[in-house]
């Protein structure tokens, strides 16, 4: 695994810029949503990836549960996005200013 920047063919930094609406909420609950919401994705992202290393994909109904469980992962990887981003704007933190200002390379 690895931790460094992901960069395209030409050696530039891909960037993402993020507009994510924000949960209302204390920190308190917010943290609780994103560490449930984190929880679940994980999980249905174990199992998309196992289900892609052992399972036949060229079979339809494969395909289609795989799918189901790509479609949940991303569902709460979004959910717990906005949690996060609601704690750090309740916390009076620009998020997508802090990310640009990053140094990216390590």
């Amino acid at each position: 695994m690895s931790y460094e920047t992901r960069v395209d063919n030409d050696g530039k930094t891909l960037v993402m810029p993020l507009e994510l609406p924000l949960f209302e909420g204390w920190n308190e609950e917010l943290g609780r949503q994103a560490s449930v919401s984190f929880n679940s994705f994980l999980r249905h992202a174990a199992v998309h990836d196992w289900m892609d290393t052992n399972l036949d994909t060229s079979d339809p109904a494969t395909y289609e549960v795989m799918g189901q469980e790509k479609a949940q992962a991303a569902s709460q990887l979004i959910s717990t996005l906005m949690s996060l981003a609601g704690m750090a704007d309740n916390l009076g933190i620009d998020i997508m200013q802090e990310i640009w200002d990053m140094p990216w390379q390590v």
